[in-house]
């Protein structure tokens, strides 16, 4: 258990300086069947018990429509800790993504339009359930890959914030990994034998994200950046 109490004690540090989490949260986790979400799952379960805040995790799952997707391992395996995981219909992103890839002319699916309609999805389920924040998953080697990103391909030095709040849809978004290393989840994941969901994405392991982790991973001095976080 060494790696999830390490895992944990990055969360309240981050909780601490970024003020993530405050009594009467109601926190939507955004799962994705993937190893990030379902230890950021665990781990603020977790919290919960010690934390002495009083607040609501709501774990919600999208389904995309792409072909595959099978939740009933992730509907089990909460309710058998207590929770039911929310699926929610969002099946229109996938046929929207097919339309603007032919439309554009495009070799693969436009992950840019995905995310910005996950969002929005996650955003609509959150107000339907009267959440104030969702969570996400990303840790701290996605802020460094979302920064060469954006260098690369605006100029600009930017990553995402550890917390941001939307005034449209009044809805604050927190990234309570955002001090955790993605080897450190990995440990978890193993550690716990966490199930993960076939990952059903036709753009898998071919992305501009994917090959820009590619790049970090063989540059070993670029691990030094995540310092400016711990």
């Amino acid at each position: 258990m060494k790696h999830f109490r390490e895992l944990l004690a990055k969360i309240k540090r981050a909780d601490e300086m970024f003020n993530l989490i405050n009594d009467g949260d109601r926190i939507v986790i955004g799962i994705s069947g993937g190893k990030d979400s379902i230890v950021l799952f665990e781990a603020m379960m977790t919290y919960k018990q010690y934390a002495k805040k009083e607040f609501t995790l709501l774990p919600v799952i999208l389904n995309l429509g792409f072909e595959r997707f099978d939740a009933t391992t992730y509907l089990e395996h909460f309710h058998n800790r207590g929770y039911d995981l929310y699926v929610s219909d969002a099946s229109n992103v996938a046929k929207i993504l097919e339309i603007q890839k032919e439309k554009q002319n495009l070799l693969k699916l436009p992950c840019s339009i995905c995310s910005k309609m996950k969002k929005a999805a996650i955003n609509s389920v959150a107000k339907s359930l009267n959440a104030n924040k969702v969570a996400f998953a990303h840790h701290i080697d996605d802020a460094l890959e979302t920064l060469v990103m954006n260098m690369i391909s605006g100029g600009r030095f930017a990553t995402f914030q550890p917390k941001m709040h939307l005034e449209r849809a009044n809805i604050t978004f927190i990234r309570p990994l955002l001090l955790v290393d993605e080897d450190l989840v990995i440990n978890v994941q193993q550690d716990l034998n966490l199930p993960l969901l076939e990952y059903t994405c036709p753009n898998n392991k071919k992305t501009r994200r994917e090959d820009i982790k590619q790049l970090l991973n063989g540059m070993v001095l670029m691990k030094a950046p995540r310092r400016i976080f711990n």
